[in-house]
């Protein structure tokens, strides 16, 4: 499935991911290619990631997690050029519900924290090939703020046990596909289809 859509028609709900730049970019990415072939074969990286919240196309308000909390900021706080929009929801979001969402999540803090517990995840789960449950707290990357959206909206790109990496933004949207050349069935999907 195709979710890429012009930044220009976003609406609220949309997702927004941010080309990656910097030294600290560099070198994470590069550890991530190491373990995850479709991350290397890309050839525009994202790294962060923004939910449109209110407004349409270039006079969207987006909410993101960064160093100093959850803020809104105006789409064009980062160019337009740098940034891809997905609509990962079909029909529009509740602006109620979205209301609420965003003044729960608004100034909540950075979790800087999830970088290492989610290496340790990823790295643990290699070797023994279970999940470890990642701690859900009141801090967020951008990651974790998108994919607590998608789920707290209806439609997870993953399960809440796992930690989100931007590659699995990447795989959920269509960005990444699998080895087999389709898109990858997620494992929250997988679960729910078992029940």
């Amino acid at each position: 499935m195709k979710y890429e859509i012009p930044v220009t028609e976003v609406r609220p709900g949309d997702i927004l991911l941010c080309d990656g730049s910097g030294f600290i970019f560099s070198v994470l990415s590069f550890l991530i290619s190491i373990f995850d072939s479709g991350w290397r074969k890309l050839k525009r990286k994202p790294w962060h990631c923004r939910l449109v919240v209110s407004g349409y196309g270039r006079a969207a308000i987006v909410l993101e997690a960064l160093a100093g909390g959850v803020v809104e900021k105006t789409i064009d706080s980062i160019p337009l050029s740098k940034q891809r929009a997905y609509r990962w929801f079909k029909e529009p979001i509740n602006m109620d519900f979205l209301s609420t969402w965003v003044d729960a999540h608004l100034g909540k803090p950075y979790d800087v924290m999830a970088y290492f517990s989610t290496a340790a995840q990823y790295l643990l789960r290699a070797i023994w090939n279970r999940r470890i449950p990642r701690l859900l707290d009141d801090r967020y990357t951008c990651q974790e703020l998108i994919m607590e959206f998608c789920e707290d909206a209806g439609k997870p790109m993953q399960s809440k046990r796992d930690c989100p990496m931007i590659t699995d933004l990447c795989k959920s949207l269509g960005i990444i596909l699998s080895r087999k050349g389709g898109y990858k069935l997620l494992s929250v999907l997988k679960e729910r289809k078992t029940k």
